[in-house]
Order: C-alpha cells, then sequence, then structure tokens
C-alpha cells in the first residue's frame, strides 16, 4: 500500500510539471502570434508614413518642374517630407534623398550615387542635385529611409519590452498620361482678367472661380494678353485660316510642353466666321486652355529645351504688358474649361459684358469672349499656380503627376 501511494504522489507531480510546461509554451505560442501579428501591422504603417513621406517631397518637385511660384527648393522638399512622416509616427528627421526617374540615388553632380547615404540628402539649405534625362533637368525622385517605435503585448515577459519598424520608399514626380479633350490655342493668364472700353486688359490677384456654379464670360481682350493669346503654332505666318484648323486639331497640333516660353503672334482676321464656326464645335463639352503668368518682350534663353523657366526671360520679364502680339508666353499648364457658347466675331448681344465686374475692377468692355466654366478643383486655376502641363489638340494631354515606385 506504502509504494502505491509514492507512485500515485509521483504521477501527480509530473502532471503538474508536464502542464506547467504546457502552459509557458501555450503562453510563448499567444506572444508570438499577438506580438508577430502586432509587428507585422507596426511594419505596414511604418511603410504606408514612409509612402507618404516620399510622396511629400515628390509633390514638391512636381510643383517646381510645374512653374509655381515662388520656385520650390531644397528647403521646400525638406519641409514636405519631416512634416508629412511626423505627422505619421516616424522618429524625426528622417533621413531623406534626391534620385532620378529609376529611382536611383544621385550624387550632388548629378550622378548615379552607390546608395542613400552618400547621396544628395534632402534638408535645410541644400540644393536639389541636377538630373540628366529628368525633366526640368533636376532630380525627379525623394527616396525616405524611416523608423518608428512600437511596444510588445506579451514581449515584456521575456525582456522583450519593445522594437523598431523601418522602412524605405521613393517617389518620383514627372508626365503622365491624363484627362482626354481638346487643347484650343487661346491662352489665358494665371489670374482672373477682364477688359476696359480700349480693348485692354485689367488683370487682378484674384483666382479664377471655378464649378459650375461659377458660370463666367472669359473675355478675349482686344490688345492686351489674353486676347490675342491665340496660338500660332507656325510664326509668323498663320492667321484665321490657321487657328480654324487648330481649333478643331485638322491637322493635328504640335505637342505642348508646359512649363515653357511660346511666341505668339496674331496675323489677319482671327475674329472671323470660320474662327467661329470651329470653336462651335466644342459647345457643351470641355476643352483645356493653355494658361499663362509671365510676358517676355525679347527671345528667352534656352526655347529648344522641353521644359522652361520664367528666369529664361534674358530681359527680366515676369510681368503682364504689351500688346499681346508678337511676344513671348510664358504657359504653366492647362485648365479645363466647360465651354457653353463662345462669341468670337462679336454679335454677342451683351452676354459679354455679363462678365462678373467683382473679379475685376472696370468690367468687360469686350464684344468677344468664352462662356462657361473652370472645372475643378484639381484643375482649377489659382493665382501664381500652375495648373499642370500636356499636349497639343492630339486629343490626349499629358499632365503631371507623383508615382510611388518602390
Amino acid at each position: 500500500m506504502q509504494i502505491r501511494s509514492y507512485r500515485q504522489r509521483d504521477e501527480r507531480g509530473q502532471a503538474i510539471a508536464v502542464l506547467a510546461i504546457s502552459a509557458v509554451a501555450l503562453l510563448a505560442m499567444v506572444a508570438l502570434i499577438v506580438d508577430g501579428g502586432n509587428a507585422f501591422s507596426q511594419q505596414r504603417i511604418t511603410q504606408n508614413a514612409a509612402d507618404a513621406s516620399s510622396e511629400a517631397g515628390a509633390v514638391v518637385l512636381m510643383q517646381r518642374l510645374a512653374g509655381v511660384v515662388p520656385t520650390k527648393t531644397g528647403t521646400d522638399v525638406d519641409t514636405a517630407v519631416q512634416a508629412k512622416a511626423a505627422a505619421n509616427g516616424l522618429t524625426t528627421p528622417v533621413q531623406a534623398c534626391y534620385t532620378d526617374l529609376d529611382g536611383q540615388p544621385l550624387a550632388s553632380d548629378g550622378s548615379v550615387a552607390a546608395s542613400c547615404d552618400v547621396a544628395a540628402q534632402v534638408g535645410p539649405g541644400l540644393p536639389i542635385p541636377p538630373c540628366t534625362g529628368c525633366a526640368g533637368t533636376f532630380a525627379a525622385g525623394v527616396e525616405v529611409h524611416g523608423s518608428r517605435p512600437f511596444n510588445n503585448f506579451f514581449g515584456g515577459i521575456v525582456g522583450l519590452n519593445g522594437a523598431m519598424a523601418s522602412a524605405q520608399a521613393t517617389a518620383k514626380a514627372g508626365y503622365v498620361t491624363g484627362y482626354p479633350g481638346q487643347v484650343i490655342p487661346v491662352t489665358f493668364p494665371v489670374s482672373a482678367t477682364g477688359c476696359d472700353g480700349t480693348g485692354a486688359a485689367l488683370t487682378s490677384t484674384t483666382p479664377w472661380p471655378w464649378g459650375p456654379e461659377n458660370v463666367l464670360s472669359v473675355p478675349l481682350c482686344g490688345n492686351s494678353p489674353g486676347n490675342v493669346g491665340w496660338l500660332d503654332w507656325t510664326p509668323p505666318s498663320g492667321g484665321a485660316s490657321e487657328l480654324a484648323g487648330a481649333i478643331v486639331g485638322n491637322p493635328p497640333n504640335p505637342t505642348i510642353t508646359t512649363p515653357k516660353w511660346y511666341y505668339i503672334t496674331a496675323t489677319g482676321n482671327v475674329n472671323s466666321g470660320p474662327v467661329q464656326t470651329s470653336m462651335d464645335s466644342w459647345n457643351g463639352g470641355d476643352i483645356y486652355l493653355p494658361i499663362f503668368n509671365a510676358t517676355c518682350n525679347s527671345t528667352p534663353a534656352n526655347t529648344s529645351n522641353p521644359v522652361g523657366q520664367i528666369a529664361d526671360c534674358v530681359t527680366g520679364g515676369g510681368t503682364l504688358g504689351g500688346n499681346g502680339q508678337n511676344q513671348w508666353y510664358f504657359l504653366v499648364g492647362f485648365a479645363a474649361f466647360r465651354l457653353n457658347q463662345s462669341f468670337i466675331n462679336g454679335n454677342d448681344g451683351g452676354m459679354c459684358d455679363a462678365y462678373d465686374a467683382q473679379l475685376v475692377a472696370g468690367g468687360n468692355g469686350s464684344t468677344s469672349c468664352l462662356i462657361g466654366y473652370f472645372e475643378g478643383p484639381n484643375q482649377a486655376v489659382a493665382f501664381g499656380a500652375a495648373v499642370g502641363a500636356g499636349g497639343g489638340s492630339d486629343n490626349s494631354t499629358s499632365l503631371l503627376g507623383v508615382q510611388l515606385i518602390k
């Protein structure tokens, strides 16, 4: 009987030991599942934060490419990257460097660097490096390396109280395929414009309002920028017949690259019946209007480059002026415009004078105008800002965009 009692105690002790070991194993499995899932979630959050930070930097490069005034600098890129990183919980400052279109880090001289560690860094006061083959001839992308700490739920039992999640991402800016539509060869200033009684333009710092509730009578003034604004693809020849064909894309117009200086002339009677007939074909549809923010009375430098800068106007420029004919316009992008009706050769019955005088003091004074509204908000026209970039009237435009590439 005594021997059996010892055996029962041994068996009970063994059962307790097995139960304890099983409990520890079960707890370890639960910790692995919970903390492992948490680590995966934290890594995903960190990756999203790095993605957002690199895209924020690329947006500034896109604004620089579009010619947004004032010109964006390396400090602007850094501010955008660090602000987005902080807002998404990354430990700041995060490391960031510039890349080319393929996402390869760039050295300060524009050559390909071995890694982001030895590449041109994004930082306050640091320049944006050059880049051969990139739009605008400067860096096209931003690579960001970020991390954020997080706590474990069960890891503290074995001394693992916290961990660190790290991620990197690269985003680039450039030209992307955009909205279909007809580019009409007539350009307007970035800000709202009216006409006085002499046909001269009256400009303001008021942005063009957008949306179907803001139907406008956009004037074609008689002798100032935004009037002739008619684009001549083969200056100084052209005239009404060429313009009428360009409006309907027959023959197809050349591709327009923006931002860039374009020479604009006016020959012949552009306010003619054929031009009116061509414009009538777009009533009730969306058209794209090139937008300019500066004029130049002399030939700018670097006109052969696909992308230009306002500073290419060697005599200064940068202000609206002149008589609207035979001068250079700095086209910064395109605005989508829903055309209800146009009046090219007068006979407007006073409809052009319905332009909202609150936008531009002095009223309208124009008998030629486009009636409709600017689409928005992504394609709205804002003072001092570019709308995008695009192609000619080949039924497609090429807009600026940002793409996350890795």
